[in-house]
């Protein structure tokens, strides 16, 4: 057997060194594959499954690679467990996580997921294709999140809600006149993206239609998904989570403050409604810190990279934690110093994941044209070991916080950027970790806690990113949040 796989092994190596997989892993998403290349690719596969099927550890991670990174064209007509081979089976047992496009839900049932068009900006022109080659987010992500949804859900897409756009009113609630007043300036918006003044000359009519409309509808559609998560007890907007905007700045990407905005509308209908924001983007929620810090209805439990822009560390302190011990009638200390927010109602977690360098040979250059990530650092099982220690003594705090009264709904911010490929995010996590993360903290929130969760999917800057995120949700979605309706009818 050993005999037999080392020469599948030796087959698909030299297979491997064929141009296909330059031109897959090169071509736009957009391409389509010569029949020549297609075959060539299905080969390779084949020799790959015939390695999985004989229980060969070594091809299986291979086929894996290399349809991560193959066109659109060619992963649509691929079946999901193939490319995803370790969800097929989920760690509860041998239940088929994308055994059938079956849909868990009734046709025409509507399901709390939140998503149009809209969010993703307009396809083609000159500008449009610069900014995709200057700047990692993909433009389209959001559009394919919801097919992968569709897809390997079995729903249809309109199944989903569909929101307005915020109104200029409901954002003066959360921002200054000032700051929405500079976003007439392409110069203030070229700033936020990250791009310096390098886009400053572009009409500000484009980053209207192009930037501000879309992210308007996804403001709106984190407002309608908080509704959504208390009346179902779940719900996930397909766009937002700007936790970098502030009440008189936009920075990092973030133009609006979704979330504090969210939170406003709800605490419109119910003044003294508890909310938990659980934030694991790359990314200090540096934005949400600052608009939301000791606000006694919010806490925040926030886990990032302490190596990458934007962060203020002058947020946070070393502070101990004591308990008052009856025996000996003084305070006594109940653990080592941990990172807790300066602000009461942050618990924060700087993990050392990597740092970004613009550096060529010695030499720095400019930022937006050479930044990258170098020495990444903390690995899935690092990153899930220390989420499973810090979440719950969150939790806990929370609770203290809150008097001992439970949060009433937690909101998740879900960002892709931990990932092991992303641009900016510096860290050393896959894509089954991603899933791990994300399918842990809705078993904790909804299955243990049994509180109301909205989850959102904040950074992401890698070509993968919105096949990632959408994966995610179908595992969620099957493994966590059906079970648990379920449980509820019975």
């Amino acid at each position: 057997m050993a005999i037999r796989q080392f020469w599948y092994a030796m087959i698909f190596m030299m297979l491997a060194q064929h141009p296909i997989v330059a031109v897959a892993s090169g071509a736009s998403q957009n391409a389509l594959l010569t029949k020549k290349q297609l075959a060539l690719l299905a080969i390779a596969g084949g020799v790959t499954a015939t390695g999985v099927a004989w229980k060969n550890h070594y091809l299986a991670p291979i086929l894996l690679n290399i349809l991560s990174y193959a066109p659109e064209a060619v992963l649509r007509r691929t079946p999901l467990w193939l490319v995803y081979p370790s969800l097929k089976k989920t760690p509860r047992g041998n239940k088929a996580a994308f055994a059938s496009p079956k849909s868990p839900f009734k046709p025409e049932e509507k399901i709390p997921i939140v998503y149009r068009d809209e969010y993703n900006f307009s396809q083609g022109g000159v500008l449009n294709s610069m900014l995709s080659y200057l700047h990692p987010f993909d433009t389209q992500k959001y559009r394919t999140i919801a097919d992968t949804i569709i897809k390997w859900l079995g729903v249809d897409k309109s199944q989903f809600f569909e929101p307005l756009p915020v109104s200029d009113e409901d954002l003066s609630k959360v921002h200054t006149p000032d700051y929405l007043n500079s976003l007439r300036s392409s110069s203030t918006i070229s700033e936020i993206i990250d791009m310096g003044q390098l886009l400053s000359w572009v009409p500000n009519s484009f980053f209207q239609n192009n930037l501000l409309v879309p992210m308007k509808y996804a403001v709106g559609g984190t407002i309608e998904a908080a509704r959504l998560a208390l009346k179902y007890g779940w719900a996930i907007n397909l766009a937002g989570g700007y936790h970098h905007a502030k009440a008189g700045k936009g920075e990092g990407g973030c133009v609006y403050a979704d979330i504090p905005l969210a939170l406003q509308k709800l605490w419109e209908v119910v003044s003294d409604l508890k909310v938990m924001i659980i934030d694991l983007d790359a990314h200090q929620s540096n934005g949400i810190e600052s608009m939301l810090g000791n606000n006694s209805k919010v806490y925040i439990f926030d886990m990032f990279n302490q190596n990458v822009a934007p962060v203020e560390l002058e947020l946070l302190e070393e502070k101990p934690m004591y308990t008052y011990d009856i025996v000996q009638k003084k305070l006594m200390e109940l653990e080592s110093i941990r990172p807790l927010g300066k602000l009461p109602n942050v618990y924060a977690v700087p993990l050392s994941g990597g740092e970004l360098s613009s550096k060529v040979y010695g030499i720095s250059m400019p930022d937006i044209f050479y930044e990258r990530c170098v020495n990444r650092a903390i690995s899935a099982q690092e990153y899930m070991s220390k989420l499973h220690e810090e979440l719950p003594k969150a939790y806990e705090d929370c609770l203290r916080y809150f008097g001992g009264r439970r949060p009433d709904l937690v909101i998740y911010n879900a960002g892709t950027d931990i990932y092991e490929d992303d641009k900016w995010g510096c860290m050393n996590v896959d894509k089954f970790g991603i899933y791990d993360r994300d399918r842990y903290v809705f078993e904790y929130v909804m299955r243990d806690k049994k509180i109301p969760i909205l989850m959102l999917p904040a950074g992401g800057y890698f070509k993968e990113s919105g096949r990632v995120i959408g994966t995610s949700i179908v595992n969620i979605v099957r493994n966590v949040v059906v079970p648990v309706l379920q449980q509820k009818k019975r």
